[in-house]
């Protein structure tokens, strides 16, 4: 318990927010394409902003955390997230399936970046080490290449349903 009591009351407050954002993914729901890159947009910049507030402007951990977005690109050719979505083109809106896909995602982007900043806090030994820090940045990477995956997956539909 000591240690909650040191954490600051928006950690709370955020967590509990992007816990909501991602419970709100499992439903079924109708989205225009500007909704989808927005939380692709703010699930990358936060993943940035944790390499770089953490381990700062590092040509190592900002090349990993690149690498990691186009592991992320490269998986979605098989994965196809998200899956069974349609593109409705006379409503001009795409229809989303249920997941918990991106609660996890959030989930796993907030717990790397709240990890780090417990271990800061710490004055942990591991920061120091390139693998420790090449491994989180890949990582936090991959977790929010998967969300821009996921809004190129939707521009793919959308030029599909275009041509047919």
């Amino acid at each position: 318990m000591k240690i909650l009591s040191h954490i600051p009351l928006w950690v709370f407050i955020l967590f509990f927010t992007l816990v909501a954002l991602g419970l709100s993914q499992n439903k079924d729901r109708y989205i225009p394409l500007w909704r989808s890159n927005i939380l692709a947009l703010a699930m990358l910049s936060y993943s940035l902003y944790g390499i770089i507030s953490s381990f700062g402007v590092n040509a190592a951990t900002l090349s990993l955390w690149a690498v990691g977005i186009v592991v992320a690109l490269t998986a979605n050719i098989f994965l196809k997230y998200p899956k069974d979505a349609i593109f409705l083109p006379h409503k001009k809106l795409y229809l989303i399936r249920a997941s918990l896909i991106p609660l996890l995602l959030i989930m796993l982007i907030f717990w790397t970046k709240f990890i780090i900043g417990f271990a800061i806090a710490n004055k942990w030994n591991i920061l120091n080490s390139m693998e420790f820090t090449g491994c989180v940045s890949l990582c936090l990477g991959i977790f929010s290449g998967m969300f821009i995956a996921g809004s190129l997956r939707l521009i793919d539909l959308k030029c599909k349903s275009d041509i047919s």
